[in-house]
Order: structure tokens, then sequence, then C-alpha cells
């Protein structure tokens, strides 16, 4: 896919397995892709945001732009917006927070055991 060929491998490759594509919004930084925001999964009143950043443009604003217009075109089109992201995972955490998001519940994990 042309579209695919313009996003950096790691970006690409999250998008690789999934048809049709999700709507996805690009921060973009020197003529290229800093992040990218999309909605893996989406229902008639939901989307759950997914989101990348390049580890260069970690912490300068990028992912929270591609993630707050994936959010703005969600609510345009009449979809909330949740996020999901490990209790360890700060990075994520602090970005949600950015977003507007508050903490609600937790989500159990089941690991299997060898």
């Amino acid at each position: 896919d042309p579209l695919l060929g313009a996003l950096p491998r790691s970006l690409a490759e999250e998008l690789v397995g999934i048809r049709p594509f999700p709507r996805a919004f690009v921060a973009l930084a020197g003529g290229g892709a800093a992040a990218l925001a999309y909605a893996f999964v989406e229902s008639t009143s939901w989307l759950d945001v997914s989101i990348d950043t390049l580890s260069a443009f970690r912490r300068s604003g990028f992912g929270t732009s591609a993630a707050a217009a994936l959010m703005a075109d969600g609510c345009a089109r009449g979809r909330g917006a949740v996020w999901g992201a490990e209790p360890h995972n700060a990075a994520s955490l602090a970005l949600a927070r950015r977003l507007g998001f508050e903490r609600c519940g937790g989500v159990a994990i089941l690991v299997e055991e060898d």
C-alpha cells in the first residue's frame, strides 16, 4: 500500500494486519511522521485511542497533537474516546491525563503460565 510506504517502518508495522485501515492522524516533523494516532477498535459509540510516537519525538507534544486530532474527529462523529494503558506505563498514563482522561477502573490481564 503506497500510504504505508510513506510511514516509518515501525509505524507502518502497527497497521499492516488491520483491514480496513482505521482512521489515523499523523503529527509531522521535519518532513516525516513523528507520531501516529488511530482507533484500532471503533464501535458506533466509542473509539479506542492507540498511539505510537517515534522515540526521537517523544515528550515533544507530537503524540498529544495526533491523539487530540483523532479524538476531535471521533467527537464530531458522535463517538467518545477510551484509553487503555498498563499501570507501569508512566508515559502513556501522563499522555492520557494531558488529553483529559481520568482513571475509572482497571482491567484484569490473564497471563498463561508454562
